[in-house]
């Protein structure tokens, strides 16, 4: 065997390159040994282009093997990979009188588990030697100096391919990587001072927008920036700076906040790698500190991102100057001027519109684990999360022969697990359980008296239970029948379900996600009869355009509750700000009352710090730990979202109010301009991070807001 290649294709609709395809042979079909990697040996032949929908074939005539058995292991770079051909080479005879050579893999998992790792380092590597080359290649650095640059590059990357597997045990994907990355990374900080960096310089950039650990200002700015953050106690609201450093040693700086009626929490903005191959700057573990002092290492030549959560609770309202204090840096001190306005509005405990996220606390789910479900319930709630689900075995199930041919119900229910999964929740808004039912029940099949009379009375003996017992409203618990429905034999298990339910009690909220392209023609109208709260997919739902927005709206009118959910992916690569933070807007836009993204616990049953291992495609917007949880930009945006909700609800509820008729106008007419500025129609080729677009927008329209607020809460007083 000389050779081997795969035909592919990439770059649209979530498909991307292969992160690896490794070749083992065997003479037994037993015992493999691995004969090469074909991406990296395919390179010299050219890669395949970084954007764009292409076919490629990886190909190499460089193994020198033998074999009757050929395996390849393709390692994608997300949830998909294509091929429509794979070619095997013949090599010279005498190949055949070799023993096999190379690793032996026996264990195909554990293999794989590491290779992963070892694949996405290398690529990472790889891929930053070549932006550092085009970085080099475009400074204003005298041409034989780029030379030597681009010959050390050059010398990095084969230390690259020579390094040792890099082992998925105890490894993080934070960058920089190892003492190899920093070397690579360190090339940027004489291009920096080529351009007139100081050593440190802190700037600013619109804190939504994706960073690079080499991002900098075109050109130095001439003074630290300012920061302004106007907000109402009990809210929380967010700005950033970054710190680049463009010496050649690592900087460890220290930074103190002064004159500020209360400390903002601090965080460090990570580089993270992601199983698609792409850094991101998102996780944001809080930087703890001594006597308000903070410390944070500033790698040669990178730029540090600091986040900045100001959450005043008991802070009397009136406007406050402060700085921030930056020692550290070998050419002085800096200060960062922070003006900040406290509202002399209160922003409410429990904002109007409700969130939810399928967290499946009631057991063990995805990275959820006893020991850090504690930790991820007060992450979750500390982020205005009122809406827990539930899977479905937690429901009280009757046990099997506890129904008699009339379809009673002998001998009672066992609501243990629902009992300790609302207590663990207690005070939440909603209750939502998945049933995920079927045709049947317990055995009965649907369509007959005993069925309907069997659920019927179930529901009843639940709904006694959650009132007496537990202390439940009605509508406080939700059913999702069925997941996704957009069949028609779907929507027959809901209705027959529902009503089955409904005939026994009317406590229950029914709540379902149909996924109908165009609900007004292909769903069953007895779905949305039956259904108390309705939650379509926000692109399915602008894909319906104008038919779409009255359809709901008609629904809305006969009382039947809106929400809307994303479930796009992976999450990691999505814009924390149009997808996460803006879903809020498009809420109160069409009048939903909820939300909910899949999921906040699915991460892909990876290591933390190590999404490399990942089985699947990541959708948490969180960094889940053993026993800890690490918020992100992405979750971070969803909370602000919920705040923005509230106070575009405060705006139009004040504007009714007033006995102003000159301020309500006004206030009406900023209402409209913000939702039509900020939501505006939903684009999904702009769900991803990387594409160009204002994320600032949301920010001008809410310091609006607060301002005309304010006007109105004076007149009112008056």
């Amino acid at each position: 065997i000389a050779g081997l290649s795969f035909s592919t294709a990439a770059g649209t609709a979530g498909v991307y390159w292969p992160r690896a395809i490794f070749v083992l042979t065997s003479e037994d079909g037993r015992s493999f040994h691995l004969a090469g990697e074909l991406v990296r040996l395919s390179a010299r032949y050219g890669m395949p282009p970084r954007k764009g929908y292409a076919r490629h074939r990886f190909v190499t005539d460089e193994l020198r093997t033998k074999g009757r058995f050929v395996r390849l292991i393709a390692i994608p770079s997300g949830p998909y990979l294509f091929c429509d051909e794979i070619e095997v080479y013949r090599g010279p005879d005498e190949l055949l009188k070799q023993p096999l050579k190379g690793e032996v893999v026996r264990d195909v998992m554990e293999f794989v588990n590491d290779v992963k790792t070892d694949a996405g380092v290398r690529n990472r590597l790889f891929s930053d030697i070549e932006a550092l080359k085009k970085l080099v290649e475009g400074s204003s650095l005298p041409d034989a100096r780029k030379e030597e640059l681009l010959s050390l590059l050059e010398s990095l990357r084969s230390e690259v391919k020579g390094m040792p597997r890099v082992r998925a045990e105890g490894f993080k994907a934070i960058v920089p990587f190892n003492d190899l990355h920093r070397r690579i990374l360190k090339v940027n900080a004489e291009l920096l001072r080529a351009r007139g960096f100081p050593p440190l310089t802190a700037w600013h950039r619109p804190r939504w927008d994706p960073l690079l650990p080499w991002d900098a200002p075109k050109e130095p700015p001439s003074e630290p920036p300012s920061l302004r953050i106007a907000l109402m106690p009990g809210e929380y609201r967010s700005e950033a700076f970054c710190l680049t450093n463009a010496s050649d040693e690592p900087l460890r700086v220290r930074m103190r906040p002064v004159g500020l009626p209360f400390a903002p929490v601090f965080h460090e903005v990570l580089f993270t790698d992601t199983q698609e191959g792409e850094i991101i700057a998102d996780a944001l573990p809080v930087i703890e500190g001594r006597d308000g002092e903070l410390e944070v290492e500033i790698p040669s030549g990178m730029t540090k991102q600091i986040w900045l959560t100001f959450h005043p609770v008991d802070v009397p309202p009136g406007d406050y100057k402060g700085r921030i204090e930056i020692e550290g840096a070998p050419s002085g001190p800096i200060a960062l001027r922070i003006e900040l306005h406290i509202s002399p509005l209160r922003f409410p405990e429990r904002p109007f519109l409700s969130l939810c996220a399928w967290d499946y606390t009631d057991g063990p789910s995805y990275g959820l684990t006893p020991e850090n479900l504690e930790a991820a319930i007060r992450d979750m709630r500390e982020h205005f999360y009122d809406s827990p689900w539930a899977r479905s075995p937690t429901a009280p199930w009757p046990e099997p022969g506890m129904i008699d041919e009339e379809g009673n119900i002998k001998g009672k229910l066992d609501f243990s697990k629902f009992d300790r999964w609302v207590r663990m929740w207690e005070g939440a808004r909603r209750y939502f359980v998945f049933l995920s039912v079927k045709s049947s029940f317990a055995g009965i099949p649907m369509g007959t008296e005993r069925f309907r009379r069997a659920v019927s009375r179930w529901a009843s003996l639940w709904a006694e239970h959650c009132r007496d017992v537990l202390g439940l409203k009605p509508k406080q618990v939700g059913l999702l029948l069925v997941d996704e429905p957009h069949s028609r034999e779907q929507d027959e298990v809901i209705v027959e379900w529902a009503r089955a339910i409904k005939a026994g009690t009317d406590f229950f909220l029914i709540w379902e996600d149909p996924t109908h392209r165009e609900p007004w023609r292909t769903a069953m109208p007895e779905l949305f009869e039956v259904c108390d709260a309705i939650c379509p997919n926000l692109n399915i739902f602008y894909q319906g355009g104008r038919r779409s927005a009255e359809f709901y709206a008609e629904l809305r009118r006969k009382g039947v509750e809106l929400w809307f959910y994303q479930c796009s992916g992976p999450a990691r690569l999505l814009d924390p700000y149009y997808y996460h933070r803006l879903l809020a807007w498009h809420c109160f836009k069409h009048g939903a009352v909820g939300m909910g993204f899949w999921a906040y616990a699915d991460n892909g049953w990876s290591y933390i710090w190590n999404e490399h291992t990942a089985r699947r495609t990541i959708y948490s917007p969180v960094y889940i730990g053993e026993d800890f949880v690490v918020t992100g930009k992405h979750w971070e945006a969803v909370r602000e979202g919920v705040e923005d909700y509230e106070y575009l609800r405060m705006l139009r509820d004040a504007a009714r109010r007033t006995s102003d008729p000159d301020l309500a106008r006004r206030a009406e007419k900023l209402l409209r301009e913000a939702i039509r500025a900020v939501a505006g129609d939903f684009d999904p080729s702009l769900i991803r991070w990387s594409s160009p677009k204002d994320r600032t927008a949301a920010d001008r329209m809410r310091a609006k807001i607060l301002e005309m607020l304010e006007r109105l809460e004076a007149v009112s007083r008056s």
